[in-house]
Formats: structure tokens, sequence, C-alpha cells
């Protein structure tokens, strides 16, 4: 690695040992003051619901955005708080599940804004994804934060994600890095257009989908295992998707293709629908066109039975699954429902309030809580305005308030 890739974040990243900075950190944590609009969410019968913690920096005078990373290896949430202003250093902040309990750890001066964080299972490497004029991934040691190795793309990033502390960077290209061997980064695979990806959760197989074909690559070797060609039908599917993927705020960790826990199905959401194929069928050598083994219709009248002139877009922004069978899934009007792929049935579990959109879905390996980030907005004579909270629910108590649609 060109050492002169080193961004200004080596030089600039400090732990929070300045008396002043830590009183005013912990002045905003102890504070009662609400923040300006508060995440305000629905269940199926209309009452209020609200999530089991709230962690909001809306109100401080530099508004701060959150991006997190649930460690699973220590039961844990990594936070970086970003400010509007560039100027200011992004803050990271711990919160540990057990209790709640949250701690600064430290602060980093870069350039650019972030846009995700990723961790390798032991919890030794972190990789945090920025942009500003490009894009790029500076990859960390989590004990001491020492820099690593920088992976620049020139195009957005739409995947992260480590693999044997190997990290795998993906936008239009697919690109491997070394952070502790300090080889080569190494370019894998390129193409047009990738609409998304998924990686297998125990066999060593990336999943990237394109608009005409899907390729399987095995993460052992870098080889090419399987090219193959979409339906007409899933075609169409993705054509509808390259055109109406979207969010309110776009974010790394959005995930419209995801493997069951089993890794016997993908997933792979578009715009009011989700595609379930099977994964030994798209595998198989032989199989040069793969038939979806089902597709569930999240689009529903139901979801707007008391107002049936309201436009509605069920376009799956971000999904996570439960199990083998059931799958979380956030729609760019602000739903949550949970999809049972078995029986195809769908429970809406919460309806936004004014102005309120979720995205980045995670859940912690013991499934008992549900973190995701909250936003809300408002149009105004100057533009847009929006504000972003980290929000953790439980699991059961969301599911309990499930209805069928």
């Amino acid at each position: 690695m060109d050492d002169s890739g080193l961004n200004v974040a080596e030089k600039n990243l400090y732990p929070f040992d300045d008396i002043s900075s830590q009183f005013a950190y912990n002045n905003f944590t102890d504070k009662v003051i609400p923040p300006t609009n508060e995440m305000c969410f629905i269940t199926h019968d209309g009452k209020l619901q609200r999530p089991y913690r709230t962690f909001n920096r809306s109100f401080e005078e530099n508004l701060q955005h959150p991006y997190f990373r649930i460690m699973d290896y220590s039961n844990s949430l990594l936070t970086a708080w970003r400010s509007q202003d560039s100027k200011e250093p992004i803050e990271l902040e711990l919160l540990k599940l057990c209790d709640m309990s949250h701690n600064n750890v430290t602060r980093i001066q870069a350039s650019g804004n972030i846009d995700s964080l990723i961790l390798n299972k032991t919890e030794k490497l972190l990789a945090m994804v920025y942009h500003d004029e490009d894009w790029r991934v500076d990859i960390r040691r989590l004990n001491n934060f020492q820099l690593r190795e920088v992976v620049y793309h020139v195009t957005p990033i739409i995947g992260v994600f480590f693999y044997n502390d190997v990290l795998f960077s993906l936008s239009n290209k697919l690109i491997v890095s070394y952070p502790e061997e300090r080889h080569e980064n190494c370019l894998i695979s390129s193409s047009r257009k990738i609409l998304g990806w998924a990686q297998h959760p125990t066999d060593p197989y990336l999943v990237l989908i394109e608009p005409e074909r899907y390729k399987i690559i095995d993460l052992n070797t870098h080889a090419l295992v399987k090219t193959a060609e979409w339906t007409d039908q899933m075609k169409w599917f993705n054509v509808m998707q390259k055109y109406l993927n979207h969010s309110f705020v776009l974010h790394v960790d959005k995930s419209t293709a995801e493997f069951s826990t089993d890794g016997n199905r993908l997933f792979f959401g578009g715009y009011g629908q989700l595609a379930v194929f099977d994964w030994h069928d798209m595998l198989r050598p032989r199989c040069v066109q793969s038939e979806p083994a089902n597709i569930i219709d999240i689009y529903s009248n139901n979801y707007c039975a008391e107002d049936p002139g309201k436009s509605i877009d069920a376009h799956i922004i971000d999904m996570v699954p439960i199990n083998r069978d059931k799958l979380l899934c956030v729609t760019a009007d602000g739903y949550l429902s949970m999809v049972n792929i078995r029986t195809g049935k769908i429970f809406l579990l919460l309806k936004p309030g004014s102005g309120v959109r979720m995205n980045s879905l995670q859940l912690c390996a013991n499934g008992k809580y549900l973190a995701m980030l909250g936003y809300y907005y408002n149009y105004n004579n100057s533009g847009c305005e929006v504000e972003s909270a980290l929000l953790i629910w439980k699991l059961s108590r969301l599911l309990n308030k499930g209805s069928v649609i």
C-alpha cells in the first residue's frame, strides 16, 4: 500500500482525554431536553409505539447523525456520530447492549462523510466507509485505531464485509484488501452495474446481482464459480429495482438481497415484491436460468385501508432475516413488516409517524434487540431539514404488536 494514501485521519486521531470535551459530551447524554422532533411510530391498531431506547443528538448546536454496527462478539454496538459540519471530528461511542450503558471511545478527524462501519468477527479490525468527491474505506485496528489500509473507489460503495480478516469492498468493482498481511489490493470482478449482493452465512460464497445475470464468487480462491442469466420475469423485476432503488438517506448498510439464516434461501427485494430463490438450485452448474421459488407481494392496499387514495411506496430498501422462515422488511414509505416465507403471510409491525422514516436494520446475534436508523424530515422554504437518531427495539415486544395484513 502507498503510505501517501494514509489520510489526515491518521494524524488527527485522539482519545477523549480532554476534560472539557468529556464534560460537554457527558452533559449532552444526561440532559432531559427533548429532541426537536420525536421519532414516533404507530402499531397496526393505531397506538403509539416508542423504541426501547433512543439515542438522539438532534438538539445540539451542530446536528449529529449516527451510523452504527452491532458487535456480536462483545454484545455491544459501535456508533459513529457525524456532525453536519465537515470540520468537526467523528465521535465514536460504544453501547453495551446488556445494560444500555455507553462510553466515549475516540474522535477521528477525516475528510469526507462517514457512511458505514464494518467489523470482522473477532472485532480486531474496523472498516469505515467515507465519501466526498470519491469513495474510500479506511481499515483500522480497533484497539488503538491504527490505520492499516485505505481502499479507493470511483463509484459509490454499495457493500463492505470481512471474510477471514480480509476486506471485500464493492462498487461496480469488487476489490479485496489485506490489512494485516499488507499485500496489495486486488481487483476480483467488475461490472457496469451491480444492483445488490449477499454473502452466504456458512459457505464461502458471494452472490453479485446484476440487471441481466448473477455471479457467484468463491471467497477463498477469489474465482468465479458461476455466471447465469436471469429469466425474463426477473429481468423486469430488476429493471424496476434499478430505477426505483432509493430511500430518503442512502446508506451502505442497506441490503435488498439476503440469505436466510440457514443459507438455503436467497431473498431479493424489489418494488412491492420479494423474490425467494432456492440457493442450491442457483448454485447447480446445469441451472442456466434460475426461476424464483416464490414471489411475495409486499405492496398491499391494506397498508392504507383507512385512506384508500393514499399513494404507497412499498419498495423494499432494507431487510434482515430473523430465522430460516422469517424476514423483516423496511419499505421506502416507512413501514416495517415481517414476512413469513413458508406461509406467505405478512405481519405489519410499525407504521411511520408524520415525516418519519427508517433505514439500516441490524439484529444482534441472540435476536433480542433490533437496531435501526430513524429519520425525521421536514420541507420548508430553505429546502429539506433532516434529523436522525439511533433506535433500539426489543424484538419480542415488536413482533407481539404485529398484525396480519
